[in-house]
């Protein structure tokens, strides 16, 4: 067996067969190789494209909610002053009986526990979801989307205050003999004397003042603001790429 090994490579040797045959074997794996590379290049190209485009996507819809935040916080923010200017008439005496009976906001004005600031984000968290390879751009983008959809926890919070508060007052007005007609169009009149005369009402009004028209304008604008900042960057980028979207 070894003589016949022998004769082989000696033939190989000879005929310089064997340098010849390992220049093939090794250009054929490095084809094969480069061939392996090339497909997952192309896959990963691919696979690259199809998470942009997903993103891409992604940002138009992040854009119509930016815009509905932006809408809603404008409203807010108009409303709040609104209440604000209520607020002071209270405060400095500048409202009468025929004012409280007239006017069911001015009556109701520390009970109100709604949200005006109405904030939407189902849009930004679907794209949180995806995972696809940001360039500078992009990265940049979701930076400040993150710091204009942050102001979630703000919301969160103020309604938990102004709830509470809420709550507080009504429990204190159960020992009125009004409390229980405090909602009718006619207004009991130790009801509105109640809010012209009584010390404790004022008090009660800096407080939701705080709680309503301090925190809560404050976050309105903060939505108003940092949305804004975000549309402009998003709205810049999608025209940049000929995206089609909300123009």
């Amino acid at each position: 067996m070894l003589p016949f090994f022998r004769k082989i490579r000696y033939k190989l040797a000879k005929d310089n067969q064997f340098f010849k045959y390992s220049r093939y074997a090794i250009g054929e794996i490095v084809l094969v190789v480069v061939g392996i590379l090339i497909a997952l290049y192309i896959n990963n190209w691919n696979e690259e494209r199809k998470e942009r485009q997903e993103f891409d996507q992604a940002l138009v819809e992040v854009e119509k909610e930016l815009i509905a935040n932006i809408k809603n916080s404008r409203i807010a923010i108009n409303y709040l002053f609104q209440q604000d200017s209520l607020t002071k008439k209270i405060l400095f005496d500048s409202v009468s009986y025929s004012d409280f009976e007239q006017s069911y906001n001015l009556r109701h004005l520390i009970e109100w526990d709604g949200d005006p600031a109405l904030f939407f984000d189902n849009a930004f968290k679907k794209m949180l979801e995806l995972d696809a390879k940001l360039n500078e751009e992009q990265d940049s983008i979701v930076s400040n989307l993150m710091r204009a959809y942050s102001v979630r926890d703000l919301i969160s919070k103020n309604n938990e205050d102004r709830k509470n508060f809420t709550n507080r007052i009504l429990q204190s007005y159960e020992k009125f003999s009004w409390f229980n007609n405090w909602r009718l169009i006619k207004v009991p009149p130790e009801r509105i004397d109640y809010q012209l005369n009584d010390p404790k009402f004022k008090t009660d009004l800096i407080t939701y003042s705080k709680f309503n028209l301090g925190d809560l304008r404050y976050v309105a604008e903060r939505i108003d603001i940092d949305s804004r900042i975000a549309y402009h960057m998003i709205y810049d980028y999608l025209e940049s790429q000929n995206i089609p979207h909300i123009d």
